[in-house]
């Protein structure tokens, strides 16, 4: 047997305390007068006998308690026999320095707690041993086995973080650089709050691993979650819709909840709120934008202590003007000149089929073909490419069409086209839901004037929206999500001598109009920190001699990639403040991004070291009993059998036994 703290084994000195209470213990007799003793010394010597006999037994009892005790704080084990293992041990060490580390325990930040910790487990071992320490940045330099001098000097340069990465990332990380360590006895230890956001470990049997919780005082926190644009395009003087996602994370309401916008220059609130215990509220802040370009907004309420979730960055790209074209074969249709013509934001370009300038078409948010008579397959491909890119394409198909319509909807894998159909046609039904008519009507009146043809094509396509319907149920204008872009087609052609589409205002300016500012492109407003590395924006190709540069809180030259139709930014985990960067060539900014922290550790639910336990039978679970002292406990843990628990039981038994005796055994 041997002992963790044997230092505690000079308390065995207090033995000698009861034996000398025992020895010159006397007790006084009290003078009795009888009549008659002749019977009286039978019973003396009796009575002598089981009193020794008790006091025997009482001070044995003593003993035996004062022993274990002494025993119970210097910790015995029993080593193990047959299992010594004698290789160098590969201890590798994961230290959360997430920004929910910023938390205390007695005034001092879990990150500080969680340095002093990892220093102590590498002091447990020898300078022989092998090292490792891994942090949520996953530095390359830190995935690597060093030595103890050197690992040291790691745990003392790690500092909080953006970076959030999930256990379960970190321990197969860890797995396979302890696979490496083939010759070495292995040894893991994750020091961290184990916030329940990231806590996704899966309980195994590897006994290699020891889990060492930090805890702090349970804080209250209230996020700025998310925030999305109602309109996926917004023009200068135009009204936006802000949504905005509050959350709180805590047992008790959070009342007055004071939010502010800081836009153009002006820093000004726009609301107060309640929020529900553990629930989110989302709420629509209006405003109207100025001017065009990038436009940056911040977000912010004040709440305490948990801070870094309470500020949310967005930017949004105002155009000068949302440009369509129209390619047309014979007339240009002046109907659509003149939906364009009175609305200032709109800038419409109309070319004839012979003179498009296929290097344009990438500047248009809305190519419309108007009565092509052939659609060529080098337009085709354009169309393709640019409805990858987000943009929108209209088709009015002309009477007389070759197959190339028809090429290009199969290519498009939305269908087919029937042939023209002679005969009158009537539209009967708006489809009011779609976002082409949403908020154009109040209510659609009954008797309301419905485009009408004398000849229409039959569509046999799928997966599509209808927006005009005819009396027959067949669809008139249906639109089509494709890539990331909208492709409108319409069964009626636009020619005036077979359809009066383009009279009917009601309908048509409101098709043209709202088709030209939908999106189906996913636009990021904000981006976050860690996560979003790699970023497509719409750059025109980069140019050799070009030098791009990120400014903002911190300035670096990111990675240029051109990748198709798109231009890849690489941002080699650069940034690590929040904030606005703007993507610049020398004096021309082409684009400015808002970076944000990760959300994912808002919430500061953490697992309780009872939960942990439950969770993983089969690791180690570091108490606070053992985290006071963890180097003594790293020192003995897997040697053998620790026995101070027993120790301490049978010291409350042999001061249980000692009362038992004093009480019921009368002499």
């Amino acid at each position: 047997m041997q002992f963790l703290y044997p230092l505690f084994l000079w308390g065995l000195l207090a033995l000698a305390i009861p034996v000398i209470i025992h020895l010159f213990y006397f007790r006084r007799f009290k003078k009795v007068y009888f009549t008659n003793v002749r019977f009286l010394k039978a019973l003396k010597e009796e009575t002598s006998s089981r009193s020794k006999l008790r006091d025997l037994l009482v001070l044995l009892m003593r003993l035996l308690a004062i022993l274990f005790l002494v025993f119970a704080f210097a910790q015995p084990f029993l080593a193990k026999e047959g299992e010594a293992d004698e290789r160098l041990r590969a201890v590798a060490v994961y230290l959360d320095n997430s920004y929910s580390m910023m938390s205390t325990d007695s005034d001092i930040p879990l990150i500080d707690h969680a340095r002093v910790k990892a220093s102590e487990i590498v002091e447990s071992f020898t300078d022989s041993d092998r090292f490792l320490l891994l942090t949520n940045d996953l530095l390359p330099r830190h995935q690597r086995w060093v030595d103890k001098k050197t690992v040291l000097s790691f745990i003392e340069e790690v500092e909080l973080s953006p970076s959030v990465t999930s256990l379960s990332i970190i321990k197969s990380r860890i797995d396979q650089l302890l696979d490496q360590a083939v010759d070495n006895k292995p040894y893991a230890y994750f020091i961290s709050d184990y916030q329940k956001t990231i806590m996704d470990l899966a309980p195994t049997e590897e006994s290699h691993i020891t889990l060492v919780p930090l805890s702090s005082v349970k804080e209250r926190n209230i996020s700025i979650d998310t925030c999305w644009l109602e309109s996926p395009i917004l023009l200068d003087g135009q009204t936006a819709n802000l949504m905005v996602k509050l959350t709180n994370y805590d047992k008790d309401a959070a009342e007055n909840v004071r939010l502010t916008m800081t836009y153009a220059g002006e820093t000004k609130p726009v609301g107060n709120f309640n929020i529900e215990p553990f629930s989110s509220k989302t709420d629509t802040i209006t405003f109207k934008m100025k001017g065009s370009g990038w436009q940056d907004i911040k977000l912010e309420i004040s709440d305490y202590p948990i801070q870094f979730d309470d500020s949310y960055y967005i930017s949004i790209e105002v155009p000068e003007s949302i440009k369509v074209l129209n390619i047309y074969d014979g007339q240009v249709n002046r109907y659509i000149n003149a939906a364009f013509a009175s609305i200032p934001e709109y800038e419409l370009t109309s070319l004839s089929l012979g003179n498009i300038d296929y290097s344009s078409l990438p500047n248009y948010r809305l190519i419309i073909l108007q009565d092509l008579k052939k659609v060529p397959s080098g337009l085709r491909l354009q169309l393709r490419e640019a409805l990858e890119k987000g943009q929108n394409v209209m088709i009015f198909p002309s009477k007389d069409g070759d197959d190339g319509l028809s090429n290009l909807i199969s290519e498009l894998n939305i269908g087919s086209i029937g042939s023209f159909e002679s005969g009158t046609f009537v539209t009967s039904e708006i489809n009011p839901s779609s976002f082409i008519f949403t908020d154009v009507f109040e209510s659609i009146p009954s008797n309301m004037k419905l485009p009408s043809t004398s000849g229409r094509y039959r569509l046999n396509t799928r997966s599509a929206e209808y927006l005009l319907k005819f009396r027959d149920g067949r669809h008139a204008v249906e639109a089509h999500q494709i890539n990331n872009g909208i492709v409108y087609l319409s069964a009626i052609p636009l020619d005036r001598s077979f359809s009066d589409l383009s009279t009917t205002a009601e309908v048509f300016i409101p098709l043209l109009h709202r088709a030209a500012i939908e999106t189906n492109a996913d636009k990021q407003i904000a981006f976050t920190i860690g996560k979003d590395e790699q970023i497509e924006l719409d750059l025109a190709s980069p140019q050799s001699d070009m030098q791009y540069a990120m400014k903002g809180p911190v300035e670096f030259i990111p990675g240029i990639k051109k990748l198709g139709n798109r231009t890849v930014i690489s941002l080699f985990n650069q940034i690590e403040y929040p904030g606005f960067y703007s993507l610049m060539s020398g004096d021309n900014t082409h684009a400015v991004l808002a970076f944000n922290f990760s959300r994912k550790e808002s919430d500061p639910a953490t697992y309780t070291i009872k939960e942990l336990k439950n969770l993983f039978p089969d690791w180690t679970i570091v108490d606070q009993v053992a985290a006071a002292n963890l180097s003594q406990f790293i020192s003995v843990q897997d040697r053998g059998t620790i026995l101070w628990r027993i120790c301490l039981f049978l010291c409350l038994l042999f001061l249980l036994v000692e009362v038992l005796i004093l009480r019921f055994w009368k002499v």
